[in-house]
């Protein structure tokens, strides 16, 4: 996002020096023949200037849209991450869920009452059902 401003410092320092080789070779020609080198050498230098100038503004724009699209991916890697976070503690509530069954199947299997293991434990009626069910299908 920062590149710009060398960009654009390296095309202040050239055109400068442009100009200081302008007006250096501007004294030479005012010294010597002529107005017709001088109006040729400062036809050259607008051309560069104005060539220069383009090029500022195309690399101006390429910056705007690398700062749209670093922008873009940015939201991106942050909904990415949002979303990894999701899955992180979705797998840690099914290991804690498959945790609470295991606790549950061994209560059960020492004979403690279904609403005790229903109410240590935070699990629902039909669940305590169902696991009993699936403990008596195991056993035939």
């Amino acid at each position: 996002m920062e590149l710009w401003i060398p960009v654009v410092v390296v095309l202040d320092i050239v055109i400068v020096a442009v100009l200081v080789f302008l007006i250096l070779r501007f004294r030479q020609l005012s010294m010597g023949n002529g107005s017709v080198e001088l109006e040729a050498e400062l036809g050259r230098l607008k051309q560069l200037a104005s060539s220069f100038e383009a090029k500022e503004r195309e690399v101006r724009e390429a910056l705007e849209k690398i700062k749209a699209n670093q922008t873009r991916l940015d939201d991106i890697i942050n909904r990415l991450e949002e979303a990894i976070e999701v899955l992180r503690q979705t797998h840690h509530t099914e290991d804690d869920r498959e945790e609470v069954y295991q606790q549950a199947r061994d209560m059960l299997r020492k004979g403690v009452p279904e609403e005790e293991v229903m109410k240590r434990l935070g699990i629902s009626r039909s669940e305590v059902a169902l696991l009993l069910t699936v403990e008596k299908m195991r056993k035939n």
